[in-house]
């Protein structure tokens, strides 16, 4: 396995987690571990301090990728030091995901293909946590999922879609924050119900 973290400290900010960020993410290598092949990848993570993050957890993932993670930390939120607890291993789970997409397929260019990718993430994040779906994969009613599954539809292949007003509510009034995610994994629940397996041992995150 050849999954490495650096954490970005030169200005010291992160020496009170130092310790901390060590052992949760040896903890998560061994849970993630269990469910996918890391032996295949070789990924960087790397700690730095950032302002664009989730705000319920004070941190966020990003996979450019398949060998790089980057992850954000605003160490000024207060609920940073109560997520880390839960938060940290499924959302590192997330981005690894990526980065075997990435390696595989492809994250994707179109906004059909950035759904899935999202979708597959997000029911690997709910294996980690032991079947609770996070909360951002069911932040929309079915109503709504209906009306944006309609649009999405319409503009599946679009190379041009909005990623940020998607996934990320730049555009609240005709997309709810975080419904691209919801929406994926969606779609994504109802492929693994029609093919009657489970997503880790399906090989389908390739």
């Amino acid at each position: 396995m050849n999954i490495f973290l650096h954490k970005l400290n030169e200005h010291g900010k992160f020496d009170d987690l130092l310790t901390r960020l060590d052992n949760l993410f040896d903890k998560a290598l061994e849970c993630i571990g269990e469910k996918l092949p890391l032996e295949e990848v070789n990924i960087d993570v790397v700690i730095s301090e950032g302002n664009f993050v989730i705000p319920e957890f004070g941190f966020s993932g990003y996979s450019p990728s398949s060998e790089q993670i980057m992850l954000f930390f605003d160490l000024d939120n207060d609920n940073l030091n109560t997520a880390l607890n839960t938060e940290f291993i499924p959302s590192l789970g997330h981005e690894i995901h990526h980065c075997f997409r990435h390696k595989g397929v492809g994250y994707g260019d179109t906004l059909q293909e950035a759904l899935i990718s999202e979708g597959l993430a997000c029911h690997f994040e709910t294996e980690l946590r032991n079947g609770d779906i996070p909360f951002y994969a069911k932040a929309i009613n079915q109503d709504m999922i209906d009306v944006l599954h309609s649009r999405m539809l319409s503009e599946a292949t679009n190379l041009k879609y909005n990623h940020n007003a998607w996934f990320f509510g730049v555009e609240p009034d005709s997309i709810p924050l975080h419904a691209g995610y919801t929406l994926g994994y969606y779609i994504v629940s109802n492929y693994i119900k029609k093919q009657g397996y489970l997503h880790h041992s399906c090989g389908i995150y390739r």
